[in-house]
């Protein structure tokens, strides 16, 4: 089976686990979101009794979101992000990683996550705490967003240019158009498939892929912290990762462990949103190599304040079905079927 995550930079989630019971599932697409002070809400003017009920009824059946500007932080993670670099300069570095134990209880954490509770219960419990779980797009190329946030993110001025990162198209780039018709700069990447340049007005598509653990893929690729940096990105609405193994080596271009160019060691304070499939079968995580690398990855999240929302469940192939899951995840308490 398959999983759907996704990120975000919203309220504070409950402190009980929120998650979709994971079964046989072998793929995760997870939403976090990140934790700060940022207030949003539907604001009704009552003028007279009719006009509340109709302004109610419309803002149910039409889902208009006003959002509260004033308090959405988008200095704070700007100003994290250089007390961050500050801090790194003092020590004469910027590649700390965690520590073995720090990865392994990343892994027990997500994996506890993952089996905590339904999707249904998930997205309940995330609109309850701030943020309005939405599918964008259709079927296996939707993706679930804070609805909010993202309104935010486009109506906010001290928020600035809206962007969103795509990696992985194939055919299906509804979730990418959702995204530009909000009015975000979107920047798609696929090396298997061949689209316009502009594949909407305000998004572009690149023959390019994500790096892959130990990658001889014959495709031109490029991180998102190396796109970021080179389009001197300083915030990112979206980071979508819809790509069949590269979430094992996206720790790499942030805790400078590879030779690409672009690395950027708090990546993820610049993200306010991230989807991600995650997979854990022998056929993509053939070595404890690419176990450690998601749990790097998941360890980032949650240095940088992002929360695990809610994970949706897919299926995979039946050929991949049978490779099973690699010892770590199952000492880590994953259920491989």
């Amino acid at each position: 089976q398959v999983h759907s995550v996704s990120v975000a930079r919203v309220l504070c989630l409950p402190s009980e686990p929120t998650a979709a019971a994971m079964g046989n599932a072998t793929i995760r697409e997870l939403i976090w979101r990140r934790c700060s002070q940022a207030v949003y809400g539907r604001r009704l003017w009552f003028l007279v009794l009719l006009l509340v009920v109709v302004g109610v009824w419309l803002t149910l059946r039409v889902g208009t979101l006003v959002v509260d500007c004033g308090r959405f932080p988008a200095s704070q993670s700007k100003a994290k992000a250089r007390a961050h670099k500050n801090a790194d300069s003092d020590v004469g570095t910027s590649s700390a990683g965690p520590s073995r134990q720090e990865l392994l209880n990343a892994l027990h954490r997500f994996s506890h996550d993952l089996q905590n509770s339904s999707l249904e219960d998930n997205v309940v419990r995330s609109r309850r705490s701030g943020c309005d779980a939405q599918r964008f797009g259709r079927s296996n190329g939707g993706h679930f967003l804070c609805r909010n946030l993202l309104a935010a993110s486009t109506s906010c001025p001290d928020y600035g240019q809206c962007n969103f990162l795509s990696y992985g198209i194939n055919l299906d780039f509804s979730f990418d158009t959702a995204l530009a018709s909000h009015g975000c700069r979107g920047f798609l990447f696929d090396p298997t498939v061949s689209h316009p340049f502009h594949i909407t007005d305000n998004s572009v598509f690149l023959k390019v892929g994500a790096p892959l653990l130990n990658d001889t893929s014959p495709w031109a690729s490029s991180s998102a912290a190396s796109v970021a940096t080179a389009m001197a990105l300083e915030r990112i609405a979206v980071l979508k990762m819809d790509c069949e193994g590269c979430e094992y080596a996206i720790s790499d271009s942030i805790l400078c462990s590879s030779a690409e160019p672009g690395c950027d060691r708090h990546f993820f304070d610049k993200v306010d949103q991230f989807t991600i499939e995650v997979h854990t079968l022998t056929a993509f995580a053939p070595t404890a190599e690419h176990v450690m690398g998601l749990a790097k990855l998941l360890w980032l999240l949650d240095e940088s304040g992002l929360k695990f929302v809610l994970s949706e469940d897919g299926a995979c192939s039946r050929n991949h079905q049978v490779t099973g899951c690699p010892e770590e995840f199952r000492t880590a308490g994953f259920d491989c079927g």
